[in-house]
């Protein structure tokens, strides 16, 4: 394990190194996702390329109309926690979402609590989390979609409570664009380019945590604790977050930079 890290390291820097010389300063401007994405850009390649942050928009296939989006949950007193993507366990901290999530159970009256995972299976990492869910006895209260057609999807994210993502290191996942379009109070990892966005990190019903199991599973306990005062920020956010999601505001973006580029050259 340790030599294929090293050896992906090794070959990413190679590849920097060459690309830096060969590619990067034929650039006219490179995109980042997010501004934390920039910074590691500009950190890589200095001032040699400029750089402009605009992020995406949710995937069509999710959210066609996002005007009629509505708040709505499950109805049967489960406070119910949803996670969306392939389950690359380590990644996407999956590991840590169980463990956050096996202690919210305890400390939640009742334990009327519930993590949905919708995805695919990465990598034997379903049966990884199945037999963790069965250690920290939880796995009652976790439930495995695997991977569903995009209105499924958003059918699973309107009726969440709350979207959770832990990720240890993540670009920009639409899954979390989603869920706050829909209305959603978040947990979500510092690691997390999205959360780097002053407009996302400073959202009253965003929690944004550290990738560790203990602040995960306090953010957790508070969500449910003020779940309807969450809910109202959440959904007040929503015409904002459109905004700053929209598809054709992120073209129009790019469309000014590529005149810029154009007529400087």
């Amino acid at each position: 394990m340790q030599l294929s890290i090293a050896r992906r390291r090794w070959l990413k820097t190679f590849y920097i190194s060459v690309a830096r010389w060969a590619l990067y300063s034929c650039l006219g401007a490179v995109h980042a996702l997010s501004p934390a994405e920039a910074r590691h850009i500009e950190s890589l390649l200095g001032n040699r390329v400029a750089t402009y942050c605009v992020p995406q928009g949710p995937s069509t296939h999710v959210l066609r109309d996002v005007d009629r989006v509505g708040a709505k949950s499950g109805g049967d007193g489960f406070f119910r926690f949803v996670f969306v993507g392939r389950l690359d366990v380590y990644t996407k901290g999956l590991d840590i979402l169980l463990t956050a999530f096996a202690e919210a159970v305890k400390a939640v009256p009742g334990g009327r609590v519930e993590l949905v995972l919708v995805g695919p299976d990465w990598k034997g990492g379903l049966e990884r989390l199945r037999r963790q869910a069965a250690e920290l006895g939880c796995e009652e209260r976790v439930r495995f979609t695997g991977a569903l057609a995009g209105h499924m999807v958003r059918e699973v994210l309107a009726a969440a409570d709350a979207y959770v993502q832990l990720s240890r290191h993540e670009g920009f996942p639409l899954s979390v664009v989603e869920a706050l379009l829909l209305g959603k109070p978040a947990i979500l990892s510092s690691e997390i380019g999205t959360v780097s966005y002053p407009e996302v990190a400073s959202l009253a019903h965003v929690r944004v945590v550290r990738p560790r199991g203990d602040e995960a599973a306090a953010a957790m306990v508070e969500v449910v604790r003020i779940r309807d005062a969450l809910l109202k920020e959440a959904q007040e956010s929503v015409a904002a977050l459109r905004d700053l999601f929209s598809w054709e505001r992120v073209a129009r973006v790019h469309l000014e930079h590529y005149e810029q580029i154009v007529h400087t050259k």
